[in-house]
């Protein structure tokens, strides 16, 4: 019988075990807190600058009637 210079398969299996044992649910709860954060962050961000698009699309509309709305062709 050789002689083995490091640990068994099955010994670093049972110790990937008890690594991944302590992770319970981390993952789904970092995507959870980062979508969160990514959805409301665009909430605010829409509530903040939606009035200021409206106006300026509304300016630019507007610009279409003046335009069209002249006595020369």
């Amino acid at each position: 019988m050789s002689a083995r210079a490091g640990p068994t398969w099955r010994v670093v299996l049972a110790g990937l075990r008890r690594l991944a044992a302590g992770d319970d649910g981390q993952a789904m709860t970092e995507y959870a807190i980062t979508s969160f954060a990514l959805i409301a962050g665009a909430g605010v961000s829409l509530l903040v600058f939606l009035p200021n698009t409206i106006a300026a699309y509304k300016i630019y509309i507007n610009g279409f009637y003046i335009i069209l709305g002249l006595p020369f062709p």
